[in-house]
């Protein structure tokens, strides 16, 4: 593997812009390192069978054959002798486990160890040589990962764009697939990101933000990007993931981008799916097979096989420069395909362009682009690593050499960022229009956990799925124009679309092997219609239905399911929960076939916010703004119903709904404002309304004067102005309507003393000194029963505090308020 020297993400703002940088910059002169230069490697060690590996999941029966990951678990013996050997050899063991010891030296143990001599070439460590494994660790050791620390790995990758609601149209996802309930779907990434990008969006769509859960590998960083933008492609996945599944929960994660932080990468995230953490992956950077040492390759796909053994299932990028994925200028014009979407274990995800027509109906071609420097097309041809698996069709005459490769891609999904997706990403300042096979791999493998959910499994297939897509042609989208510049679309399977678009109506089906049940994704009713489905070629003749979120079995009577009629099912009254209702299916010999699905008991309104302020301090504009969040999980905020009223006034100033959550306009000065506010859910439970005020000052320019004031025009006096006077009896009066009265006025050490009169009596006096000029305050002076009017009068007392030079007082409002605020 190499640099990536070029982002191959592709994005578009207005007006639509192809965001490929520029080619490799010219090559450092290298430097050899001293022997204390500190170094972290990892040693992967060997399976004890690889054929357990290369026979697991070749036919769908193989998704039972969990246990081929534990026959080929390398032996104990393998660590001891990796352990052993490194500490001899100088270096401290940091970690180990069954497939994987990491551990710290130096320059120095490296060359002891394994003949490596190092160098550093533009601030990255490289080795002059490959670097074998030693003939004492031949058998226990795939290779030595870590000496060269170069970045590798490239991100393939509302306002406007493509919508959520539009990929489901396209790609028919219908009832009875829902919003993959239950599924955890997992990214691995080689960037940190801005994590309220998703939020942003999600309030965008009006769909609550799903549970995200970050695991750091190797202390990378998690938050903000990678220089080159990296940030935007974490973001194009998950908001890609929740606009096709709504209801899955995410799981990120993160590693450094070079050799041993993409080995400590995968290893983490093939334990994570040997603990069952999550059920389908997707990943969207990837590189060029020639630019991927050997030792590292072959240590990832280990990791992608256990990965799959563990039952689930991986999409992965097929790339975004056509059938020409190397970067590096001597491998620019070779033919070349995308790794890790090249490996067999892998469903390789390839690009077109996905246009609407005039009847409502999508067509889509190959995806094929000029871009800065080139090309942006669907990665798509033959490996040059991997063999051709049985379930792909028979090579052809464009097979290079006749070697019968691995053919890629095997599925296609919209990619071209000119028919892209509305992707929200603030440091690129904010809603643009994202692309490429980043788009992709996210979206199919979102489309696939609703359609896993719906067939009724939490846990994905494993490679039981791609058996199953090929033997199927008939459930896709078949793609028969366009090219990648390499090959060219055509009736079939194609090295540009593979088996075409998925439609995943038709799949549902052919992945479900209990009854496929239907229900409310959320519901306010404690009864709840569900509807049962034959999968192709299954019939039963009884079945039971029971609330049960640990197994899928009900140990409950059998009843009678009517498939063209809705069963009503009584849902516990005990909570706001997400259940699983599951359906079990008997056959004529007794024998159990379960289906399920999620919904959500909902009966708790939006909690809403509101809040009211000035625009400024010396304005009387403001800005009335609202939000809310449900609580619930399953449902989202549908919109508001807003009221704005002057306190006095009988009709509202303002009445809106709908999904606005901020308004600006001038008010009147001396007026009290109230906002209230109230939010409805997706499933129709409204909150109750929710409360903001703001009092209007009233401007020193409408009270009325008597004796010597001086009026003075300045910008940080309330509506510009303010008045002054150090003349005793001086007076200024104003006639109001409420329960309380504030003085606004500045301070300084000058400051006299002024008195304020409600009525005939005095309320209380005020000590206008600071020791800081021009300190602006505002001081509640008088309260009384109310609203009612008053007249309010301010009396320049003529006197000072012992602390002040002088008895200036200078007035620039009053804020009257209507009720105690």
């Amino acid at each position: 593997m190499r640099a990536h020297a070029r982002r191959t993400v592709v994005l578009a703002a207005a007006p639509l812009l192809l965001a490929l940088a520029a080619g490799p910059a010219a090559a450092a002169r290298p430097q050899y390192v001293p022997d204390r230069t500190p170094v972290t490697i990892a040693l992967a060690l060997e399976p004890a069978s690889r054929s357990a590996f290369a026979a697991a999941g070749t036919a769908p029966s193989d998704v039972r054959r969990v246990a081929a990951a534990h026959m080929a678990l390398p032996g104990a013996a393998a660590a001891d002798d990796t352990t052993a050997y490194l500490r001899a050899h100088g270096f401290t063991v940091a970690s180990r486990s069954r497939w994987l010891v990491t551990a710290t030296g130096t320059a120095g143990a490296a060359r002891a160890a394994f003949g490596a001599h190092l160098v550093r070439t533009a601030g990255q460590l490289q080795p002059t040589r490959p670097v074998g494994v030693p003939p004492a660790l031949r058998g226990s050791v795939t290779g030595v990962i870590g000496l060269d620390t170069t970045p590798r790995w490239r991100p393939r990758a509302v306002p406007r764009g493509l919508t959520g609601t539009d990929l489901q149209s396209a790609y028919q996802v219908t009832a009875p697939i829902g919003t993959a309930a239950g599924i955890t779907v997992a990214t691995a990434q080689f960037s940190g990101w801005v994590r309220s990008d998703l939020q942003t969006y999600a309030a965008a769509i009006g769909v609550p933000m799903p549970a995200v859960t970050e695991r750091a590998i190797g202390g990378a960083a998690t938050k903000g990007g990678d220089g080159t933008g990296g940030e935007v492609e974490v973001a194009l996945d998950h908001e890609a993931l929740l606009a096709a599944a709504p209801g899955a929960a995410h799981l990120i994660f993160f590693g450094h981008n070079n050799d041993l932080g993409a080995v400590q990468l995968y290893d983490a995230v093939a334990t994570a799916a040997e603990h069952d953490q999550f059920d389908v992956l997707s990943l969207s950077w990837g590189q060029c097979e020639f630019e991927i040492a050997p030792t590292a390759m072959r240590a990832i796909n280990d990791a992608l096989a256990r990965i799959v053994a563990a039952g689930k299932t991986i999409f992965a990028a097929a790339g975004d420069a056509g059938a020409l994925d190397c970067v590096k200028p001597a491998l620019a014009a070779r033919l070349a395909v995308d790794f890790p979407a090249s490996s067999p274990y892998v469903v390789g995800v390839g690009g077109t362009r996905l246009d609407k027509l005039a009847d409502g109906s999508w067509a889509e071609v190959g995806w094929n682009q000029s871009a800065p420097g080139g090309i942006a097309a669907g990665g798509g041809g033959f490996s040059n690593v991997f063999a051709r698996p049985a379930w792909q069709p028979a090579t052809t005459e464009e097979d290079p050499a006749g070697a019968k490769k691995r053919m890629v891609p095997d599925i296609a999904a919209v990619a071209d960022p000119r028919s892209g997706f509305g992707v929200f990403a603030s440091t690129h300042g904010g809603w643009v229009i994202g692309g490429g096979t980043s788009l992709a791999s996210p979206v199919t493998a979102g489309h696939f956990a609703a359609t896993l959910a719906a067939a009724g499994k939490r846990n994905g297939l494993g490679r039981a799925l791609l058996p199953i897509l090929y033997a199927n042609p008939q459930a896709f989208r078949d793609v028969v124009e366009g090219t990648n510049s390499g090959y060219a679309a055509g009736p079939g399977y194609d090295r540009v679309s593979g088996l075409g678009t998925p439609l995943w109506d038709k799949l549902l089906p052919l992945i479900a092997t209990g009854p496929i049940v239907s229900v409310p994704p959320v519901t306010r009713s404690l009864t709840v219609p569900v509807t049962v489905s034959l999968p192709v070629g299954r019939s039963y003749t009884r079945y039971r239905i029971c609330v049960s979120n640990e197994d899928a079995h009900c140990d409950t009577p059998d009843v009678t399911i009517d498939p063209a009629a809705p069963y009503q099912l009584q849902l516990p009254a005990d909570t706001t929960r997400a259940m699983r209702i599951v359906v079990v299916g008997f056959d004529a010999n007794g024998l159990e076939f379960p289906g399920a699905a999620y919904t959500t008991y909902d009966v708790t309104p939006p909690a809403v916010s509101a809040a009211v302020r000035l625009t400024s301090p010396t304005s009387t504009t403001a800005r009335f703004s609202w939000g809310a969040t449900d609580p619930a999980p399953g449902g989202g905020v549908a919109g508001y119903q807003t009221r704005i009223t002057r306190y006095g006034v009988t009709a509202p100033v303002r009445t809106y709904t709908g999904a606005l959550t901020s308004w600006t306009t001038t008010l009147v000065p001396g007026a009290m404002y109230t906002l209230a506010v109230r939010a409805t859910d997706t499933i129709g439970n409204i909150s109750p309304w929710r409360l903001a005020d703001i009092v209007v000052p009233l401007d020193q320019s409408q009270f009325t004067l008597a004796g010597p004031w001086a009026t003075a025009t300045t910008p940080v006096a309330y509506m510009g102005s303010w008045i002054s006077s150090s003349t005793a009896g001086a007076q200024a009066t104003a006639g109001v309507r409420g329960s309380s009265a504030d003085l606004m006025f500045t301070s300084g050490p000058s400051g006299g003393l002024v008195d304020v009169y409600v009525g005939t009596v005095r309320a209380a006096r005020v000590d206008t000194y600071a020791a800081v000029e021009g300190r602006q305050r505002l001081v509640r002076v008088a309260s009384w029963r109310g609203p009612s009017a008053r007249v309010i009068t301010l009396r320049v007392a003529g006197a000072r505090s012992s602390a002040s030079k002088g008895s200036l007082v200078i007035i620039d409002g009053l804020r009257v308020n209507w009720r105690s605020v």
